[in-house]
């Protein structure tokens, strides 16, 4: 298998972050390049295990790091504790669940299982499973309390004008 575009990349940008000369380049490449000579020293030539190897020795004798500007992002620490990436879910953390149980217990609900009502209603479900879905709850019944709040400060008013 031929070498990858990043592959090729990293080499360069190995060979630019660490120093190393032309003439170092084309002796890694004809060292770890297997049946390259000096004539077709170069990088490009080199398959995907031996640019592997590479850069794998590039890191370990020249010190080189991948420094990625992707990842991690700076995210907010409530929101989301731990990355996920593609289809890996990250479930709701204790410190949601006390949050959610604590708003809930503040809320003056209509019904006994008025939660759960909110919450399917909301979700679609009985009670949220990922992070994702317990901060959206969490910011709901933060928004529910402070509407309760005002709808008791305009009824006390309106009792007593004065």
């Amino acid at each position: 298998m031929d070498i990858t575009r990043k592959q090729l990349a990293l080499i360069h940008i190995a060979n630019s972050q660490c120093g190393i000369t032309d003439e170092e380049h084309l002796a890694h490449c004809i060292e770890f390049g297997e049946g390259l000579d000096e004539w077709t020293a170069s990088s490009k030539y080199l398959t995907y295990a031996q640019a592997s190897r590479l850069l794998d020795h590039l890191k370990a004798a020249h010190g080189f790091k991948i420094k990625s500007k992707r990842w991690p992002r700076q995210v907010h620490p409530m929101k989301y504790p731990q990355e996920a990436r593609g289809k890996i879910v990250v479930l709701m953390t204790e410190d949601q669940r006390g949050m959610i149980e604590y708003f809930s217990s503040q809320i003056k609900w209509r019904f006994r299982d008025g939660l759960v009502r909110f919450t399917r209603r909301m979700l679609k479900k009985d009670y949220p499973c990922t992070i994702k879905e317990a901060s959206m709850l969490i910011e709901s019944l933060k928004s529910l309390i402070g509407n309760q709040k005002k709808k008791e400060r305009l009824e006390a008013n309106a009792e007593n004008p004065f």
